[in-house]
């Protein structure tokens, strides 16, 4: 429901092919959890590019086609579907790449971009999640919230990712909110409670205790009866 990472990966697309093939390959490097990726650039984020013709230390790269790129000076991690190697340029190089193809700068702590499921609370009455984070750290859901229909305390909503999950930015035990909730939710209990007091009214009292009812005074105009015939 809730995952947590130091470090994310900002992707500026919505294709949820890449974005799904981009977490395959980081699996393996990232102890198979999935990487927090935001559509916000943050000062914890790195930006993930697509296709780019320069291959540096600065970014992570993901190709989903076969492209010339010119890789700079440096030492890289590279993943070509499941197949993982590392390797390190004195100078510039061309070099021909295939698809489905992650290069992740060898400099970058890839340990920061695990993710792990966090606790939370959820309090009915005000429709509001309290969430068990570190302070700093991205924040990420599952949740089908409501897009522009959240507040935020002790963080930020940095928006929906690719595969429409919120990302939030931290200062630790966030909360989250759905905007009028309580008023929402004090609706439904009112419809709730309504709606009981139909079923009772209906099956219960109708059918049960107003023909308990009648078979007793059936029971007294009967007995009434006996006693005068025996008169």
């Amino acid at each position: 429901m809730f995952r947590e990472a130091k470090m994310g990966i900002y992707f500026n697309s919505s294709n949820e092919t890449i974005l799904f093939k981009a977490e395959c390959l980081l699996y393996p490097l990232l102890n198979y959890t999935p990487a927090i990726i935001t559509p916000v650039k943050t000062s914890n984020t790195v930006t993930m590019l697509l296709n780019p013709s320069i291959v540096d230390e600065n970014n992570i790269e993901i190709f989903n086609e076969s492209k010339n790129a010119t890789i700079l000076q440096g030492s890289y991690i590279i993943d070509h579907n499941g197949s993982i190697s590392t390797f390190s340029l004195s100078g510039e190089e061309n070099i021909s790449i295939k698809p489905w193809t992650i290069i992740i700068p060898n400099d970058i702590n890839i340990r920061e971009f695990e993710s792990i499921p966090i606790n939370f609370s959820f309090n009915q009455f005000m429709a509001e999640f309290s969430v068990n984070n570190n302070p700093g750290y991205l924040v990420e859901t599952s949740l089908p919230l409501p897009y522009g229909g959240i507040i935020v305390n002790n963080g930020k909503a940095l928006g929906v990712n690719g595969f429409g999950q919120y990302v939030f930015t931290s200062d630790g035990k966030l909360t989250i909110s759905i905007k009028l909730g309580f008023i929402t939710d004090l609706l439904m209990t009112a419809v709730d409670i309504f709606f009981y007091a139909l079923f009772i009214y209906f099956f219960v009292y109708k059918n049960i205790f107003k023909g308990l009812g009648t078979e007793v005074f059936r029971n007294v105009i009967t007995r009434i009866s006996r006693l005068k015939s025996y008169k």
